[in-house]
Parts: C-alpha cells; structure tokens; sequence
C-alpha cells in the first residue's frame, strides 16, 4: 500500500474540527494490522511452469524486491512515529484566528512564538549497523501508514498538509544543501499535488548560482514549512557528518538545533549506530537526539526462525538446492546476521544459478560472498567474531557509490579552497580522502588529482590553525 496522496473530504461528518490537521490523520493501527499491512513473504514458484529460465529468475528476482519481514521493533518506530506527528499537530487550529495571525507573522518575517506554547520540538534517532534496514524501514512505515499529502476542501479550511518529507544528507555535509533539498521536496509535493511550482528551492539560489546565507535560508524553510503544515522532517545518512571537519560538524548540530528550537516541527536522524557519537560532546546535543531507536541484526534463535519460514519456505519449489539447512545456515553465517547483505547475496545467487540450472550449495554461496562482495568481508567477519567492527564501514563504501568520483572531488577541492584548513582540519580532509581512495576503483587521472590535494594538506597538517569561518552559505 501506498499512501502519498489523499483528499479529505469526509471532515464535514465529524463532531470536533478544531484540529483538522490532526483530524485527517489515519488511525493509529494495532499491532496486528501493522504486521498484515506490512508483512510480504518470499514466494517460490513452480520451476517447471517456466520454459524459460531467465523468465523464472525475473519472477524470483521481483519477489525478492517485494519481501517485507516485520520485526517487533518495526512497530515500535511506526508507534514512534505515529506518535511524533500526532504531538507535532496537537494543539493547532489552522482556522483558529490565533494560528492564521501566526501563519501571517511568519510569511512577514517576523520571529513571533508559536501558537500551541511549544518552546521546541520532539525529536528521535534511528540508528543500526549498516544494512539492518534503517533507511527501507522509515520509508515503508511512512508510505504505507500515512498520507503524505492530504488535500483538504472543507469550507473553512482549503488546504494542502504535508504529514512527512525526508531528504538525504549531502555526502559533503553542507548545510545548504541539507535545506535547499528540504525546499526542493516540498516544491516535488506541491507539485505532483497538481498545483504550479512554487518554486521555494530557487528562491534561496542568487542570480549568480550562489545560495543566499545560512539564516535567510533556515527562515525560508520555517516560512514554507508552517505554509504547507508540515507534521514530520526526516533526515538520512547522518553518518556522513563522520567525514567532515570537526568545524563543519559543530555548525550543523548546531543547525539541527536551530531546526527544533525554530520550526517547532518534529524530526527524526536516521543514521548508523557510531552517529550518536557524533552528538556526545555536548550534553544538549545528545538530548536534541531525543528517543534512541536501534534496530537491531538478526541474531536472536527465534528470530531467525520467522525469517527462514517467511523467506526461505518451499525454496526447492524453484532452486536446486543441495541441503536446505546448510544452504541457510551458510546465508546467516556470511551476512553476520544484516538483512540487506542476505538478500543481497541470495540474488546474486540466483543470477549466477537459475539460469544455468546449478545447484544451489554452502560452497557456492561463499565463493560468490568473496567474489561479488569481497569488500564486505573482513567487516562482517569482525562482526560476527566481536559483534562490532573496527574496520572501514562497508555500507560507507556503498555510500561512495552512490555519487560519481568527479562530483566528489570537485566538491573537496571547492571545500578546500574556501576553507584553506590547518592542523586537525587538514587532517580529517586526509582521513576523508584516504576512505575514498580505498573505497572504490579511481582512473589515473582522479589518482593524479587527489595526489595533488594530499600534498597541500599534508604541508597544511603542519600549521598551526586558526580561527576558521565559512561562508554563511556553506
């Protein structure tokens, strides 16, 4: 189920429409319908009613996509959730005079307190190992259990609320980015609402490309966000703050606090488990973190138990398989126990299997883990031994993945420039570029170009820094 669009015409039918930005949230669901709202197990065909065996392994392949395994934690987020948005809408009255007068001093600029009294907002983490699910979790909760968009057409309120938006930190860690991508998510909802671009993401851009300063944009987002009554802001990926220089850190806690203290709007950090350090070394830091919320690997006996019925049941209906307990067994001792690494080495499995017909064995599923995932290997090893992992995050090599080299080092060079970091901030540039260098891959001519920026950073490790300012747009 998909819940990004809804019109809320039925409000007329309802006793208390005081809070109608509370009244068209859907019920809050037992734990029972979550599980069947949310719960999606392997299905295994016939192998013999396909002539065809790549068609099979398209088949196999889009179940694997559509399996959904719901843990007792998943309903713990989406009453967690749940519960944010209902609180961040609690006490407004959008056709209250008093909340109207407030919409109005915001969209003036004016800096004027919140109606409801509130003097921040509530705010959670979700954190786990890399692959457990954070990020697919958040996102299934949120689509499937609430409306994105709800169109109201009542006579006293004609309306667009916005109940949730989440955006990805920028690899780099900018502040700017961070909230012009927040801009650009609400100008993607309003738009596919049917209404013309607002055009909220350029209207922060200068003429020249630059952005306008950190403060203008940040009273922007507050303007666009009590606009469209938004209930809920998720940021992802708030690891990547690990790579950044200890400068660039502080100011975007820093942000992430002015976010709480100004928009008065709920929020959630999704990041890995070593985020929390990142917000440790002031106490109201780690408070603005809010309620913890780990997900956890799959270790526990009897959870392993409803995986295997939900996900590996009647495998040999499709797959040749050589010993279904040692073919399962062998998929939780190379995964360590991450969801997301399993799934991923089962189809790869299949594409190298089904085709051809092959047998599906322990052995075979460790040489493909050492071919196709060789890089994962040491990390998971560690994992499994030691239940943590000193070694280079391997979802933060995925991570590397996702943007082009090009883009990266054009960005650090750009950071460098401005910056001009000494001493520790050179440094952690270094430790930057290092990650990089043996996360992927690099064409001689990237090589060539990072060479050419550790040399100044290595001279740059020797001086003594300074104060060191960025651009209010950065």
């Amino acid at each position: 189920m998909n819940r990004n669009f809804a019109n809320d015409e039925n409000q007329a039918s309802r006793t208390d429409l005081k809070n109608h930005l509370l009244d068209a949230l859907p019920p809050k669901m037992t734990a029972k319908e979550f599980y069947q709202s949310n719960h999606y197990p392997m299905l295994y065909p016939n192998s013999e009613e396909f002539e065809d065996r790549y068609e099979l392994l398209e088949e196999l392949l889009d179940s694997v996509d559509r399996f959904r395994f719901v843990k007792e934690e998943h309903y713990d987020l989406y009453e967690k959730v749940h519960l944010l948005i209902r609180r961040g809408y609690k006490g407004l009255a959008p056709t209250h005079p008093k909340y109207i007068d407030y919409m109005y001093s915001i969209a003036a600029g004016e800096k004027v307190p919140f109606p409801s009294g509130k003097t921040t907002a509530e705010t959670a983490a979700v954190v786990a190992f890399s692959g457990v699910g954070k990020t697919s979790s958040i996102e299934r909760i949120l689509s499937s259990c609430f409306d994105q968009v709800i169109k109201h057409s009542q006579s006293d309120f004609n309306d667009l609320q916005i109940t949730y938006i989440k955006v990805d930190m920028h690899h780099d860690g900018s502040r700017s980015e961070l909230l012009k991508r927040l801009l650009q998510e609400v100008d993607k909802l309003v738009i596919n609402a049917g209404y013309p671009n607002p055009g909220y993401a350029n209207s922060v851009t200068k003429a020249n490309g630059e952005n306008v300063t950190i403060a203008r944009m940040v009273e922007t987002v507050r303007t666009v966000f009590v606009r469209h009554h938004v209930g809920l802001f998720v940021i992802d990926e708030v690891q990547v703050l690990s790579s950044t220089t200890d400068h660039d850190r502080k100011h975007m806690i820093q942000l992430f606090d002015d976010l709480s203290n100004n928009l008065k709007i709920p929020h959630i950090k999704v990041g890995t488990t070593d985020s929390i350090l990142l917000f440790s070394d002031r106490m109201r830091h780690q408070r603005r973190l809010g309620e913890i919320i780990e997900l956890a690997r799959i270790t526990d006996h009897d959870e392993m138990e409803a995986f295997n019925e939900a996900f590996f049941a009647n495998i040999e209906r499709s797959i040749n398989v050589s010993s279904v307990d040692d073919v399962i067994n062998e998929f939780w001792i190379q995964s360590a126990g991450i969801p997301s690494t399993l799934l991923d080495l089962f189809r790869t499995c299949l594409k190298e299997i089904v085709p051809r017909n092959k047998a599906l064995t322990p052995a075979l599923i460790s040489k493909i883990m050492k071919k196709h995932f060789g890089n994962q290997v040491p990390a998971l090893q560690e994992l499994r031994v030691k239940g943590t992992s000193q070694v280079i995050d391997f979802m933060t090599v995925e991570q590397m993945y996702k943007f082009e080299s090009k883009t990266y080092i054009d960005s650090l060079k750009k950071a460098i420039k401005k910056q001009n970091p000494m001493g520790m901030a050179a440094q952690a540039h270094l430790d930057n570029i290092q990650r990089f260098e043996n996360s992927q891959p690099l064409s001689k001519a990237e090589k060539e170009a990072l060479k050419h920026l550790k040399i100044g950073l290595e001279k740059a490790t020797q001086k003594q820094a300074g104060p060191q300012t960025l651009e209010e747009g950065q």
